[in-house]
């Protein structure tokens, strides 16, 4: 196996223009789910776009999968929704406790 050195950022507006202009340098992109829970059509479309351009992850930070409740199915279903409309290479959740 050939290991290399990779770069990955998270996604985040205020970086946006200067990560498009060094796409071809960035190995990853990790965008945070529940930015997204509101996202426009438009966003969710430049979004799924910039999949297709660069590996994407989708990482959640508060379904509460450790947490002393159930988890959210509501969560679930944004979350499969948003997997559904971007299309990212795979995603990701803290496991955390966030709920009691």
């Amino acid at each position: 196996m050939n290991l290399k050195d990779r770069v990955g950022l998270a996604w985040r507006d205020e970086l946006a223009a200067q990560i498009m202009l060094h796409l071809d340098s960035i190995d990853h992109l990790e965008i945070i789910v529940e930015r997204e829970w509101s996202a426009s059509r438009r966003r969710l479309g430049a979004l799924r776009d910039l999949a297709r351009q660069v590996p994407v992850s989708l990482h959640g930070v508060s379904l509460g999968l450790v947490s002393s409740g159930d988890v959210s199915v509501e969560r679930l279903e944004r979350l499969a929704r948003l997997v559904d409309r971007i299309e990212p290479e795979h995603w990701s959740e803290h496991l955390a406790f966030v709920r009691a």
